[in-house]
Order: structure tokens, then C-alpha cells, then sequence
């Protein structure tokens, strides 16, 4: 594939389907990424693959975090919050 059209062509996808993804296809793709450049060519790659019910407790665990901090900031569920600029973004009050 051409680099233009694979740039060019690529979409966004958020609506997914309950098909398992195949095992080959996750490792394929998990080959292609370590082959990305790093820094110092450090090669820190880590994978962690969770299906079936590890996959599912991770989920409930974060939905679970994402209510609490929702909950701490005062927000309702799944609310996200944007935090402050921080200083070194803000303009002096003297100019």
C-alpha cells in the first residue's frame, strides 16, 4: 500500500462489533508495532492481550475508577474533566 493512501484512507472507527478479533491478526499486529522507531532505539515494548473474563474484569474495573474520580470531582459518570493550564502555559497578570 502506498504511504499517501494509507495516510489519506485511514478512518476512525467507533462502532465495533462482538466478533473476537482472531489470535493470528492480534499478533501480527502487535509484530508490525514493535517494528516502530524508539528512543535510543530502547525497544521498551510491553503487550498485555486480555480476552474473556480477565477482559472483562479489567473493563468493570475501570468503568468503576471512572465513576469514582467523577464522583471526587463532582461530575457525573464518565464525565471527563479538564484540568487547569498549568502554570508555564498562563500569561504573567503583569503584561
Amino acid at each position: 500500500m502506498e504511504l499517501e493512501k494509507a495516510i489519506r484512507g485511514r478512518r476512525s472507527v467507533r462502532a465495533y462489533t462482538d466478533e473476537p478479533v482472531p489470535m493470528e491478526l492480534v499478533r501480527k499486529a502487535l509484530e508490525a508495532g514493535t517494528w516502530a522507531p524508539s528512543a535510543k532505539n530502547g525497544q521498551q515494548w510491553r503487550f498485555t492481550v486480555l480476552t474473556g473474563e480477565s477482559k472483562r474484569k479489567l473493563i468493570e474495573a475501570m468503568r468503576e475508577g471512572l465513576d469514582e474520580t467523577a464522583k471526587r470531582i463532582g461530575r457525573g459518570p464518565w464525565a471527563r474533566a479538564s484540568p487547569p493550564a498549568p502554570s508555564w502555559r498562563r500569561r504573567p497578570s503583569s503584561l
